[in-house]
């Protein structure tokens, strides 16, 4: 599969045209992909009133070599690309001594204490904060003019410093279910984009006390 960064096309574009500007990035014809995959689309208004899309795309030709058709492109925004779907990694061979610890219930303490709990290491998830229903009525109560919580605020308790920003939990149009957490643990998304899904923040609150019960054995 080739992978091609950094094409642009205005906004309002056909598909045809996409396919094109990839078989042009290849010195191909646009009849020779077989197959085009958006991975990333993204927005380029800084010369307004023009505004121009950005893609990343996969793609797959009918007949043609890719590594040729790499090479011979000539192009830093062209490459190889190999499908490599997350693996956990394979247990050892001795026994855990002591409980696996994580440090922070953010995005990522949180996915890492449910792979660890879901494969039967029994992982101990530590947070100086507070509960997210706490954190949110101090939040708020800062917000509004009162004082500041130091153990309790945007960036520390329950669910991390992106519980209170969008964008923090971003599931790629690829890999619809990260780890298959939104499988067993339903994120209510807020905001879609091109690119993929976006968790809004109001949501993120809801889904922290989701994504702990799924973790905690």
């Amino acid at each position: 599969m080739i992978r091609i960064s950094q094409l642009k096309l205005p906004a309002g574009h056909s598909k045809t045209e996409l396919y094109h500007k990839a078989a042009k990035a290849l010195h191909i014809k646009s009849e020779q992909i077989a197959s085009l995959q958006i991975r990333r689309q993204s927005i380029d208004a800084r010369k307004k009133p023009d505004i121009f899309l950005i893609y990343v795309v996969d793609i797959t030709l009918n007949g043609i070599s890719e590594q040729n058709c790499v090479f011979r492109s000539k192009n830093k925004d062209v490459s190889i690309v190999t499908e490599r779907p997350y693996q956990f990694p394979k247990p050892g061979t001795k026994a855990l001594r002591r409980r696996p610890v994580i440090i922070g219930s953010g995005p990522a303490g949180l996915f890492c204490c449910y792979m660890l709990a879901q494969n039967g290491y029994r992982p101990i998830l530590l947070e100086r904060g507070k509960d997210v229903e706490a954190r949110k009525k101090d939040v708020e109560a800062f917000w509004n003019g009162g004082p500041l919580n130091p153990e309790s605020n945007v960036s520390f308790g329950e669910g991390g410093a992106g519980t209170f920003s969008d964008g923090k939990f971003h599931f790629p149009l690829t890999q619809p279910e990260t780890f298959g957490l939104p499988t067993v643990c339903p994120m209510q998304v807020r905001v879609k984009f091109p690119s993929g899904d976006v968790i809004g923040s109001e949501m993120q609150q809801i889904d922290v006390k989701r994504a702990l019960s799924r973790a905690v054995i």
